[in-house]
């Protein structure tokens, strides 16, 4: 019996020198995973939002002030395109919704590209997933759209704006134009509801059919 007495003793006291640390454990030690957790998804998340205000007082000021009257009254972001076909390409974009004084109500779009080239092969991508036809070509005039659209190629970028209702384009070209004055307007679509679709150039703040 003697024999087992040391062993026992020993774990014994390594027994009680563990319940005693335990009970000495600081007060603010880690009880949970909450507490080792990192936080950074939450501070990315108000950033995110901190920017998104940011841009849209941005936008709606650029609407207000400027010369084209365009009387925008809201502006928010329009979370349904976040998988536009555009998006895949590499470039900078935003998607948001605008409402006039009178309660139109415009979708907004716009890309930036790299270079001309990217801008270009993009847009024409894009048209390719348009309902048409036939392969779309620059000219074409096929019944593609379901509501009022303006598509414009400028350089670097590309801009987009629909809206159930008529568009004023003349005044958002001269909108654009004035946003984007060191870039030229390669190519504009202009769309109506079950109608032909129309083709232009912008030089010297002038319209010009293809």
């Amino acid at each position: 019996m003697r024999a087992l007495t040391k062993p026992l003793f020993y774990i014994l006291v390594s027994f009680l020198s563990l319940t005693t640390a335990c009970q000495d454990q600081p007060a603010d030690a880690v009880t949970n995973l909450d507490q080792i957790r990192p936080r950074s998804s939450q501070k990315e998340t108000k950033l995110k939002t901190e920017i998104e205000s940011d841009t849209l007082v941005s936008f709606l000021k650029s609407y207000a002030n400027d010369s084209c009257q365009l009387q925008m009254a809201s502006v928010s972001i329009d979370s349904s395109q976040q998988k536009h076909f555009l998006n895949r390409f590499l470039s900078k974009h935003f998607h948001v919704i605008c409402t006039d004084s009178l309660g139109q109500t415009f979708g907004h779009q716009e890309w930036a590209f790299k270079d001309s080239n990217q801008a270009n092969e993009a847009f024409f991508n894009w048209l390719d997933q348009f309902k048409s036809k036939q392969p779309f070509k620059i000219g074409s005039n096929e019944k593609i759209f379901d509501q009022y659209t303006l598509l414009v190629l400028a350089d670097q970028h590309i801009f987009a704006l629909q809206s159930t209702k008529k568009i004023k384009y003349q005044v958002w070209l001269k909108y654009l134009s004035g946003r984007y004055q060191q870039n030229s307007f390669k190519y504009i679509i202009w769309g109506q509801a079950r109608k032909n679709t129309k083709w232009y150039t912008y030089k010297n703040a002038q319209i010009v059919n293809l």
